[in-house]
């Protein structure tokens, strides 16, 4: 359906700058369902005739739907309206799941599922993991959160997440080297792993007790857009996420992952149970 402007889409008597209120005009068109994901907009020159605006307040305007990630531009072509990514939807109950899984069959015979693919709806087939492992020493931030000296041993791993071919979850992460040096969860012919990590760290005899995670919204970088083909601009979430497991009576933190995703595609679902 064609977008509709005209000279009363704006209004000088607004207290809103005239670009803010053309981007609220289109914004509602879209929720609307007047502009349908993928269906192209009038040219800057075109909006700016029909509302009688300069090109540099619709450009404005569209800059700041670009922002959102409700439209793509790019340089020589139209302006498109962005087409929503499938929802992932991360429920802290799937670490309960996996581990009572894992203990009524045992890591050998772990069907080839994880939480990763279950939340996207997809088979294993359709599953990829791009992984880069080496041996370092921990930072700052590592120490802290594995509780380890600075400049420990650790495994760092590099993993770019695909569904269906298309890059959707950067993942950075860290194990204590002396936890898993030598065994499978250091060879990343393993990946994807079935299970996720719990399965991994269960399949070295560490049974994860609890998870921590801190979740934050920002802006992507240049490298992190390019990587998960962000073709419309937004936030991601930056995920902190800290597996604990039973060592000598304590819980001990085993692993921490920091998780990039374009906020867009994710809903953390979280569910206290006071009984």
């Amino acid at each position: 359906m064609p977008l509709r402007l005209d000279a009363r889409s704006v209004s000088r008597f607004d207290d809103r700058a005239l670009h803010r209120q053309l981007a609220d005009v289109i914004r509602d068109a879209m929720s609307r369902g007047e502009l349908r994901p993928g269906e192209a907009l009038p040219s800057e020159g075109d909006i700016a005739a029909a509302v009688g605006l300069s090109r540099t307040a619709v450009r404005d305007a569209l800059d700041i739907l670009a922002a959102e990630g409700l439209v793509v531009k790019r340089s020589g072509a139209v302006t498109r309206v962005a087409t929503p990514p499938p929802v992932r939807h991360m429920a802290t109950s799937r670490y309960a799941d996996e581990l009572a899984q894992l203990q009524a069959l045992g890591p050998d015979e772990h069907p080839l599922t994880s939480a990763f693919t279950t939340d996207h709806g997809i088979e294993w087939d359709a599953y990829r993991v791009d992984s880069t492992y080496g041996e370092d020493a921990a930072t700052a931030d590592d120490a802290e959160r594995l509780d380890l000296a600075p400049g420990a041993p650790v495994l760092r791993r590099q993993l770019v997440k695909y569904v269906a071919g298309a890059p959707v979850q950067l993942q950075e992460s860290v194990i204590p080297l002396k936890l898993v040096e030598g065994t499978p969860v250091a060879d990343p012919k393993r990946q994807p792993w079935p299970g996720g990590t719990i399965a991994e760290l269960y399949s070295v005899g560490l049974v994860v007790t609890r998870v921590v995670e801190e979740a934050r919204a920002r802006t992507p970088s240049t490298a992190e857009r390019r990587l998960l083909e962000m073709e419309a601009a937004g936030p991601v979430w930056d995920i902190v996420r800290i597996f604990y497991v039973e060592h000598d009576g304590a819980d001990r933190p085993a692993e921490v992952s920091t998780v990039v995703c374009p906020a867009a595609r994710i809903v953390l679902r979280y569910e206290t149970d006071l009984r």
